[in-house]
């Protein structure tokens, strides 16, 4: 499958990009740690039960910076109930706000979904929701670059009042990424193609 460019998206996909529904959530270049779910499983994607728009995952893509990786996998994890403020009685008791980019630079749309690229606070750790499909059997060896992404075409979709996280894992990968998500904001009157 050949990389998808905004021209090989899908009609439905390519129309709401054009209009600037696309953002990108993106980490520091520095990265972020893998690890088990916990109460500071960042980053954190979360749609406030108050947006008024659907968050669906076209794709995440993962830089490898450091670590030791293991026998392991990397998974999502999903919180729901998170409400729509912040505070020590609320699902999220704090986090430090990272800005998502428009997918069309300069079209003036700007996100509702609130992101948290690496420093956040839970009342309880994310639910283990699934494997992306990226493992690892063993330690890996300096080698050829590789390209970690997982496409996932809208086929995972965030409602109001549920918190995504990207970027955790089932072991102690000890492993540090730049993470990237491509996700379109859709308006909940609109019919999601």
């Amino acid at each position: 499958m050949s990389e998808p460019t905004l021209t090989t998206l899908p009609p439905g996909i390519r129309d709401l990009v054009e209009m600037g529904y696309g953002f990108y959530y993106n980490t520091a270049a520095a990265g972020v740690a893998a690890a088990a779910a916990g109460t500071a499983s960042a980053p954190m994607l979360w749609n406030p039960s108050d947006s008024d728009v659907r968050l669906k995952i076209i794709k995440i893509r993962y830089g490898s910076v450091s670590g030791t990786v293991i026998v392991g996998h990397v998974a999502y994890g999903i919180l729901l109930a998170a409400g729509a403020q912040i505070g020590t009685a609320q699902p999220i008791v704090s986090y430090t706000a990272g800005t998502a980019v428009n997918a069309v630079p300069g079209a003036g749309r700007v996100s509702k979904i609130k992101f948290a690229p690496l420093t956040l606070l839970l009342t309880a750790a994310p639910t283990y929701l699934m494997p992306n499909g990226l493992s690892s059997g063993g330690a890996l060896a300096a080698g050829p670059l590789y390209k970690l992404e997982d496409y996932l075409d809208g086929g995972l979709i965030i409602n109001p009042g549920v918190a995504f996280f990207p970027y955790i894992s089932n072991a102690a990968l000890a492993l540090t990424a730049a993470v990237s998500v491509f996700a379109l904001e859709i308006p909940i009157s609109q019919t999601i193609s």
